[in-house]
């Protein structure tokens, strides 16, 4: 017997395209069959023969769509050639003993920038696309952050950074300055010789750290960033350090290509990359 189903949130965000409509929570359950078989999630373009939508699931972390529209609406104001798909709904549902959760957004074609490396024929061709990536990751920059924000994932919730363990920190912070100090206590303990220093000086960023090849897609030579569940506001340095930090995953140094905002004389790379690198053999 079918277990009964329970709507357990819901997220409404952007407005569809005209004349569209998208799939309704029933819809989605029946379109999203396919399961990947270690459990990460899947995409499924809708409707197929012209796709409009993106329908991500089944476990979708909801910082990801406050984060998307944020930078999807920043960017286009901005006028920035480089884009974020638009997120138009999601819901959570469960039913039995599971919980499946949705998000529909825009569709985007071209192909992810592992793809387009593989497709590669000449280092130049490489260059090219190592050079969207690190002209992308700066435009997230130029988002105007909220007056009076504090360090936090963009929807409000526990920051979300590679720093941490299950890229989600521990804590909320009221502060900067509670930041700095909670992160050097961890330091001390961890018997590491790098501090923080000057956090509060630092400038405030949409911080986008999910960084890897997975997550640009390039048609001709327009750029699209995707998946902002790991996006917060915080001081600079942690975009340093996320750039720095992903080298191995996008298997090239772009660090001196991403413009990032500093202030002179501070720079908290060094302390970051020893506190991620303390909290990962903690969790190991």
């Amino acid at each position: 017997m079918a277990h009964p189903v329970y709507m357990t949130r819901e997220f409404y965000g952007l407005p569809a395209p005209p004349g569209t409509a998208l799939p309704t929570p029933a819809e989605l359950l029946e379109l999203c069959t396919k399961r990947h078989p270690r459990g990460w999630n899947v995409g499924l373009a809708y409707p197929p023969e012209a796709p409009i939508f993106w329908i991500k699931y089944p476990h979708v972390i909801w910082n990801e769509l406050v984060a998307q529209n944020m930078a999807h609406e920043g960017l286009k104001r901005l006028q920035s050639p480089v884009r974020a798909p638009a997120v138009y709904y999601a819901c959570e549902m469960e039913f039995g003993r599971s919980i499946d959760s949705f998000a529909v957004m825009e569709f985007v074609p071209g192909k992810i920038a592992a793809e387009r490396l593989q497709d590669a024929e000449d280092s130049k061709s490489k260059d090219a696309t190592y050079s969207l990536i690190a002209l992308a990751l700066p435009e997230l920059h130029r988002i105007p952050v909220p007056p009076g924000s504090r360090p936090a994932a963009v929807n409000g919730g526990r920051i979300r950074h590679i720093c941490f363990d299950m890229q989600e920190a521990p804590h909320h912070y009221r502060t900067v300055a509670q930041l700095e100090d909670l992160l050097n206590q961890f330091l001390v303990m961890a018997r590491r010789e790098d501090r923080i220093k000057d956090l509060t000086r630092e400038p405030l960023v949409f911080c986008y750290s999910d960084i890897w090849l997975g997550n640009f897609i390039i048609d001709d030579s327009r750029i699209t960033i995707i998946d902002f569940s790991e996006a917060s506001i915080l001081p600079s340095s942690f975009s340093k350090h996320a750039v720095a930090w992903r080298e191995s995953q996008i298997r090239c140094n772009i660090s001196h290509l991403v413009v990032i905002p500093t202030t002179n004389g501070v720079d908290n790379t060094s302390a970051l990359r020893e506190a991620t690198s303390a909290m990962a053999m903690r969790s190991g």
